[in-house]
């Protein structure tokens, strides 16, 4: 986990910047090394719940 910018505290907009580039570029050494993987994300529908009018197909970036 990089944490970066406002995810610190309060900063100035130029340091959140520099401190997201520096984050971005810590992680992509290890991704690029093949050290890291990223787990992919799939959102599931609890049955329960659904009333099967399938928005959150239309919606989600998940699914």
């Amino acid at each position: 986990v990089y944490i970066a910018g406002s995810a610190q505290g309060q900063k100035e907009i130029d340091k959140t910047v520099s401190q997201a580039r520096g984050a971005a570029s810590a992680a992509s050494i290890p991704m690029g090394r093949g050290e890291h993987t990223m787990e992919l994300i799939r959102a599931t529908p609890i049955d329960e719940r659904c009333a099967k009018c399938y928005k959150c197909i239309e919606i989600c970036t998940f699914i």
